[in-house]
């Protein structure tokens, strides 16, 4: 028997396609250049909250930032 799949609501905000496409995320994302790409994505899409292993990095070098997308509502 096949059922109708089920969908939740998303908590998350709605993409920002164009940041998307026009930056492109770096291999590997708790490098400088990662930690940047990232929090520049909080700011201009913030579709998804930072990953652990990204705010654990940026802690690590004691880099602290409060970020509030404006896309958040």
């Amino acid at each position: 028997m096949f059922h109708e799949a089920i969908r939740f609501p998303s908590r998350q905000a709605k993409i920002n396609l164009k940041w998307h496409l026009s930056n492109e995320p770096p291999q590997l994302r708790t490098s400088d250049e990662g930690l940047v790409w990232h929090l520049k994505h909080a700011v201009h899409c913030g579709c998804r909250p930072l990953p652990n292993d990204v705010n654990e990095e940026l802690e690590n070098r004691g880099i602290f930032a409060v970020v509030q997308s404006p896309h958040l509502t």
